[in-house]
């Protein structure tokens, strides 16, 4: 049975409009534009969200201690964006376990079908916004964390 205590921690790219690929999924830096009114961090269909979203959620409140996720969806993709504070993520494909440090609004990590994900280690002032495929549905969430044997 895999060792889930082994990760692979994956850094977030410097320059805004790229992309870090770790096995089927990417962390991505989003763009934005800073002026005297401050910040505007941009996600598009054509940069930092490679499907069409069809719901959009967000996590906090999360209590110290407790994770969220923990699960892999049977037909949709999420890209999960830390907007504030910090949430750590691991990443599962079965055959690597990635860690990834969502700190950064400009930093968006996209999970594909299929990945286990879970989230955890959120800062007492953590918010992530959370864009998805397709609407919720209870039948395509598999919490079995996936093993190599």
């Amino acid at each position: 049975m895999k060792d889930h205590s082994e990760v692979v921690v994956v850094e977030p790219p410097t320059e805004a409009n790229r992309s870090v690929g770790f096995g089927r999924c990417m962390l991505i830096r989003l763009p934005s534009f800073t002026d005297e009114r401050g910040v505007l961090a941009v996600v598009e269909r054509e940069f930092g969200l490679p499907f069409d979203a069809k719901r959009c959620f967000m996590v906090f409140g999360v209590p110290e201690g407790q994770s969220r996720g923990g699960h892999s969806l049977r037909y949709s993709n999420e890209v999960m964006i830390g907007v504030n504070g910090s949430i750590t993520l691991d990443i599962d494909d079965g055959e690597t376990c990635w860690r990834v440090m969502l700190d950064d609004p400009t930093i968006s990590v996209h999970v594909p079908t299929g990945v286990w994900s879970e989230q955890h280690t959120f800062s007492s002032d953590a918010v992530m916004i959370v864009l998805a495929s397709n609407g919720y549905d209870a039948d395509e969430f598999d919490s079995v964390r996936p093993v190599t044997l």
